[in-house]
């Protein structure tokens, strides 16, 4: 399993003994059992991300373990790289697209068809991310 640097603020909190800050959503997992299996035994989490870009700062992608849900096209280089989308400034797709990145590192192989129960749960954790932002903002504020 990956572990990201969002997994940093978790597990600091863990190995001082203390509890997460109240009434936020925070990012991230208790990875100590990657750290130190001896000393911090169990499981760690399956891996969560919501990807967020461009000048509006939409939610464009979500994964859990090995998939990774788009929901808008997202390039800093502008390479839509043969998918298809929407004519929106926001390039939303009219259906998502699923990859496993584990096997498909390069993103190629659409596989929503064919795993509808796994589209619907990224677009539940979205949904819920998205719900947390309108509750409870962004660092800087509303999001816009």
């Amino acid at each position: 399993m990956p572990a990201s640097a969002l997994d940093l603020l978790p597990t600091m909190f863990a190995l001082a003994g203390t509890n997460l800050p109240a009434g936020r959503t925070i990012d991230g997992r208790d990875i100590r059992p990657y750290l130190s299996p001896a000393s911090f035994p169990g499981n760690v989490a399956e891996f969560r991300f919501v990807f967020t870009g461009n000048e509006y700062n939409p939610t464009y992608a979500a994964r859990i373990g090995p998939w990774k849900l788009h929901t808008h096209l997202y390039s800093q280089t502008g390479n839509n790289y043969g998918f298809a989308a929407n004519s929106s400034s926001r390039s939303t797709l009219s259906q998502p697209l699923l990859f496993n990145v584990e096997t498909d590192l390069s993103e190629r192989y659409n596989v929503a068809s064919a795993n509808p129960e796994i589209v619907a749960n990224l677009q539940s954790l979205l949904s819920t991310f998205n719900a947390s932002v309108a509750t409870e903002q962004t660092f800087w504020g509303a999001a816009p």
